[in-house]
């Protein structure tokens, strides 16, 4: 299949199975060694798969998987991913059932019983020379008698959610509940930790952990509290949107072992208001004008001159995301921007006179002049004042992307002491910058709802938002350098 088939999201979809055979024909080598085959089974069944018509001096195997993580998941985390590197990744996504590997040109069978409803995989690998291949395919559906000469109970286990949508500001927590039930008895022991999963926006995952569990008297319906934390441990606004719970495949049984498959069992949406007092200063409604960051840093050094206490910091793993109001009470966009290039060194008043230069010119909405002493009157946070001391200097954090040069972030630290290695570990740590709790600076962005470039002074009392129409370059010009 000219080696595009050798990633999950491309493997070729065989339908449902059933006991009519499916059969394809394909070839396997040395410029394609794995071929990728994706198929369901509507029920509990017996599988028969088949590789024959090797040519003399080749060698293929046969191997079968099964989900362990919903199929959109899978495909969205290692899909795009040659087979043959998905290394410890494959473990966490794929489980596999069965494999043959007789060796030479033999033919390889696989035949497996007992396999539970859900989504498979079938990975045709190359051994040993060029061939071409013919693969066949059966499913018979199972409903054996007991020894009583009852009919075993095939029917998986059912799943309902009861999920409010997350509103409480500085929660680090949201609990829902599962009702698993069964026309028989779910499996009590099957109800673990390991049931449930989060996913949601800026890549959020999260597993469920158990709270409590509440059974009917027969024993045929549990109702499980789940408890997920929060995304970076606290709930902000910065973390609204819809958030889906999915069940684990093979978790929930019933007495006769028959599963519920993995799918999402519904969602909710996070609604968390922003603080009731602005963090720029302003009128303090609840709704204030403004930009919000949230920051995921996990760079790496791609520079360091000790002589000038600058480093720079190639940020392939970073993540940074602003969320613009405009006015108070009005829509939240939202955007998220990666590969963020960071360069950190020491503060000067000269970078506060860039950001006067920013804030006189005639473009700006509501212009306002900052002097070094403002940063001084700090921030209010819940209520309260925070000071900012510079006395022993500060450090301050560049932020820009290669792909986005019109979005830019200069941040200001303060520093605990005059030490030379305290400069050095907040220059070339950026752990202030990945916490955002004791910053100052100043933030523009395009707002994608308006097209208006936006900037706020961000972290600085008494201070108000500032809308723009500025050139980009006079942005980089007073800003980046």
């Amino acid at each position: 299949m000219a080696g595009a088939d050798n990633r999950l999201r491309r493997a070729v979809n065989l339908g449902t199975l059933s006991a009519a055979p499916v059969n394809r024909s394909s070839n396997i080598g040395r410029s394609d060694l794995d071929d990728l085959y994706r198929f369901s089974l509507s029920q509990r069944s017996s599988l028969n798969l088949s590789l024959s018509s090797l040519a003399r001096g080749a060698n293929a195997d046969l191997e079968l998987y099964r989900l362990k993580r919903p199929l959109n998941d899978t495909l969205r985390q290692i899909g795009n991913l040659d087979f043959r590197k998905l290394g410890n990744k494959l473990k966490t996504y794929l489980q596999r059932v069965a494999a043959s590997k007789r060796g030479k040109n033999q033919n390889e069978a696989i035949s497996v019983s007992d396999l539970e409803a859900g989504i498979y995989f079938l990975r045709v690998l190359q051994r040993q020379g060029n061939s071409r291949y013919v693969l066949q395919t059966t499913a018979t559906s199972e409903q054996p008698p007991d020894p009583g000469g009852r009919s075993v109970d095939t029917i998986a286990p059912t799943a309902i959610l009861d999920a409010r949508n997350a509103s409480t500001v500085g929660g680090t927590t949201y609990n829902f509940t599962v009702t698993y039930s069964d026309d028989t008895a779910a499996d009590l022991i099957k109800v673990a930790n390991s049931n449930v999963f989060v996913t949601g926006p800026n890549d959020f995952r999260g597993q469920a952990n158990r709270l409590a569990v509440n059974s009917n008297s027969n024993g045929t319906s549990y109702t499980v509290t789940y408890e997920m934390v929060a995304p970076g441990g606290t709930w902000t606004s910065l973390d609204n949107g819809i958030y889906s719970i999915a069940l684990e495949a093979n978790q929930v049984k019933n007495l006769n072992n028959s599963a519920a498959t993995t799918h999402t069992l519904g969602t909710f949406e996070a609604l968390i208001p922003d603080p009731s007092v602005p963090r720029s200063g302003g009128s303090g409604n609840s709704s204030p004008p403004g930009i919000d960051v949230k920051t995921e840093i996990a760079l790496s050094r791609q520079d360091w001159n000790l002589d000038q206490n600058i480093g720079s910091f190639n940020g392939a793993g970073s993540k940074i995301t602003l969320r613009f109001r405009e006015e108070a009470n009005g829509p939240i966009t939202e955007i998220t921007l990666a590969n963020a290039n960071i360069e950190a060194s020491d503060l000067w008043e000269s970078d506060i006179q860039a950001i006067d230069n920013l804030l006189a010119r005639e473009e700006v909405i509501g212009s306002k002049s900052l002097k070094f002493n403002d940063l001084r009157l700090g921030k209010t946070v819940d209520g309260k004042d925070v000071n900012f001391d510079y006395s022993n200097g500060g450090v301050k954090y560049k932020v820009s992307f290669l792909n986005q040069p019109e979005t830019l972030l200069m941040f200001f630290v303060p520093l605990p002491d005059r030490k030379a290695s305290t400069r050095l570990t907040y220059i070339n740590s950026l752990s202030e910058l990945s916490k955002l709790s004791q910053i100052q600076g100043v933030v523009v962005g395009r707002n994608p709802l308006t097209n208006n470039l936006v900037s706020e002074l961000y972290g600085i009392g008494r201070q108000s938002i500032t809308l723009t129409t500025i050139p980009d370059d006079a942005i980089r010009n007073d800003l980046l350098y």
